[in-house]
Protein backbone atom coordinates (compact mmCIF):
# COMPACT_ATOMS: atom_id res chain seq x y z
CA UNK A 1 0.00 0.00 0.00
CA UNK A 2 0.96 3.49 -0.47
CA UNK A 3 -0.21 6.97 1.12
CA UNK A 4 1.38 10.07 0.87
CA UNK A 5 1.83 11.01 4.48
CA UNK A 6 1.85 8.58 7.58
CA UNK A 7 1.96 10.37 11.04
CA UNK A 8 3.16 8.57 14.01
CA UNK A 9 2.49 9.47 18.03
CA UNK A 10 4.31 8.05 20.38
CA UNK A 11 3.22 8.08 24.17
CA UNK A 12 5.82 10.51 25.16
CA UNK A 13 4.54 13.35 22.69
CA UNK A 14 6.55 13.31 19.94
CA UNK A 15 4.88 13.41 16.32
CA UNK A 16 6.86 11.89 13.61
CA UNK A 17 5.90 12.52 9.96
CA UNK A 18 6.33 10.51 6.75
CA UNK A 19 5.82 11.51 3.14
CA UNK A 20 5.64 9.48 0.23
CA UNK A 21 5.28 5.99 2.37
CA UNK A 22 5.35 2.21 1.02
CA UNK A 23 3.54 -0.02 3.80
CA UNK A 24 6.08 -3.61 3.48
CA UNK A 25 5.29 -5.38 6.68
CA UNK A 26 1.98 -4.09 8.93
CA UNK A 27 0.82 -6.82 11.81
CA UNK A 28 -0.29 -5.97 15.28
CA UNK A 29 3.56 -6.01 17.04
CA UNK A 30 5.72 -4.50 13.06
CA UNK A 31 5.18 -1.15 10.99
CA UNK A 32 7.72 -1.29 7.59
CA UNK A 33 7.89 1.18 5.39
CA UNK A 34 10.02 3.29 3.15
CA UNK A 35 9.90 7.00 2.76
CA UNK A 36 10.68 9.47 0.95
CA UNK A 37 11.60 12.26 3.57
CA UNK A 38 10.86 12.51 7.48
CA UNK A 39 9.97 15.14 9.77
CA UNK A 40 10.31 14.53 13.90
CA UNK A 41 8.81 18.01 14.47
CA UNK A 42 11.34 19.90 15.63
CA UNK A 43 12.68 23.46 14.21
CA UNK A 44 15.08 23.14 11.90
Amino acid sequence: MKYSILCIFTPTGRTYTFRNVELICDNETILQFNYAAMSDGKSK
